[in-house]
């Protein structure tokens, strides 16, 4: 990948300063999901309140609507000292973690939330490094071992090697639609079992890499499993309204775990996390993550919160996106109608650098991301307009008959 955003930004160079003409006007990189970098335009919304809520004065302006005024005044409010200068709660402001709650119960259809088991954090790396830290110093003899799914991004399995731990990464199946394998499991655990002490089991769904949804009884499989091993269970989760599944439903985890019943609901420790980052939000410098914590022990939950407090707590702008994430106008409020417009290389690294060479498109190789040996993908987002997605699928498409024709 480092290869390819090399030659990515020498191209972009040679366009924009040496005025090098090419058969493209510009690179596009689609390999991330960065949705304000592909041309989405921020939610005027979650601006307005962010700008009144940063210079007060803009309270007192009339252009602004009053539900903008309304929400800036309240987040001011259950600031210290009415100002998101001053630090913060430790696992962020209460109004904020209260709208997340309120966000989850909507979403699992009423299952409980409690504001005090949800944390804030600066995005979803951030929440990983903490999380994986804390594991780590749990006083294990061994080095903790972490499953993760393959393919998966290579940030977080860097940060299990900095923190000394040991990343298992189960290998998900793509000939049945990327989806995981209760034998792969149970052979990644037993290998992980002679040089570490596995601990954790990480599942992605939606797959941000992959673009898979899991079924009800794949996320069943693997609650099971993590109940019978006695794993810790993390979900990286998306929001259902930003996944285009067909007939399948985007179940949280911890809907199907409470639907199990208690003799799952109540024993599997379980961490969820959600990021402003994708999606109708599609904040990424806003760096916001939201944080569920189920089943945890009070005292270590006790202790996770003064770590949070510590080390990472979230930036107070940060919180005002999760907030407007979160707890979005409602129909009749002033902003309601605007807010819901809105050669020696792999085969896949030599295939993404012919193709951003030949259409300024630059996606992201599989093999940066644990792909199964002997198979070649690229990762694509869909975080461009419509139009111009629509652009850049046919000329993906052209491009790779002509590869093929090359290569064949």
């Amino acid at each position: 990948m480092e290869l390819l955003l090399r030659r990515g930004a020498e191209i972009r160079s040679q366009i924009q300063q040496q005025g090098l003409k090419m058969p493209f006007a510009e690179v596009l990189e689609l390999h991330t999901g960065d949705v304000q970098a592909m041309g989405q335009k921020p939610i005027t919304f979650l601006r307005q309140v962010s700008a009144a809520c940063t210079y007060p004065p803009l309270l007192n302006d009339p252009k602004l609507p009053s539900d903008v005024k309304q929400r800036a005044r309240s987040i001011l409010a259950n600031c210290a000292y009415n100002s998101i200068g001053c630090y913060g709660e430790p696992a962020g402001i209460h109004m904020v973690r209260n709208s997340v709650a309120n966000y989850l119960e909507r979403r699992d259809g009423g299952i409980p939330a409690d504001p005090e088991n949800i944390f804030l954090f600066n995005g979803t790396l951030r929440a990983f490094a903490l999380i994986y830290g804390f594991l780590m110093a749990r006083g294990n003899s061994k080095r903790t071992g972490i499953l993760v799914p393959a393919p998966s991004s290579p940030a977080g399995r860097r940060f299990i090697t900095l923190l000394d731990g040991v990343a298992l990464p189960y290998q998900l199946d793509e000939e049945s639609g990327w989806t995981v394998r209760s034998e792969e499991l149970r052979r990644v655990l037993k290998e992980g079992c002679g040089s570490c002490h596995p601990m954790v089991l990480c599942v992605v769904n939606p797959g941000s890499l992959t673009g898979h949804v899991m079924d009800r009884a794949c996320m069943e499989r693997i609650i099971r499993f993590a109940a019978a091993e006695r794993l810790l269970l993390l979900a990286d989760e998306g929001h259902p309204v930003d996944v285009y599944s067909g007939s399948l439903q985007l179940l949280s985890f911890k809907k199907v775990l409470h639907e199990m019943g208690p003799d799952f609901s109540r024993v599997v420790e379980f961490i969820s996390l959600n990021s402003v980052s994708r999606g109708h939000i599609g904040e990424s410098g806003a760096r916001g993550c939201f944080v569920e914590v189920l089943n945890m022990d009070p005292a270590v939950q006790s202790y996770f919160r003064n770590m949070v407090g510590t080390f990472v707590s979230c930036s107070l702008p940060s919180q005002i996106a999760m907030e407007v994430a979160t707890n979005p106008p409602d129909p009749g409020d002033p902003s309601y109608p605007l807010f819901q417009a809105a050669l020696g290389q792999p085969p896949d690294v030599f295939y993404c650098l012919r193709l951003l060479q030949a259409t300024g498109y630059m996606l992201g190789p599989g093999e940066e991301f644990g792909q199964k040996e002997g198979t070649a993908h690229f990762r694509m987002t869909f975080a461009l307009p419509m139009e111009d997605l629509t652009l850049a699928l046919e000329k993906i498409a052209d491009f790779h008959q002509r590869f093929i024709a090359e290569f064949s």
